[in-house]
């Protein structure tokens, strides 16, 4: 899915590196974390830094729902 999307793709020895349009950093860190540890974001920071935060969230919320016994 993010190929298609891609403007920009390059090869590379650790997975392809993918230039993504997009107007809203957080929409897209929404996006991108749907593919877990498929896609990690190198630039730019703003959108790196939103991705790492929704995950820190499902860590939490994951951390809370195991320490709750699993129950919601």
């Amino acid at each position: 899915g993010l190929r298609r999307w891609a403007v920009e793709t390059v090869p590379g020895p650790d997975g392809d590196q993918l230039v993504l349009p997009y107007a809203d950093p957080e929409s897209l860190a929404g996006h991108l974390v749907g593919y877990g540890p498929d896609v990690r974001v190198l630039d730019p920071p703003e959108v790196r830094d939103a991705v790492i935060q929704r995950l820190k969230e499902i860590a939490t919320r994951h951390d809370d729902l195991a320490t709750a016994g699993g129950t919601r």
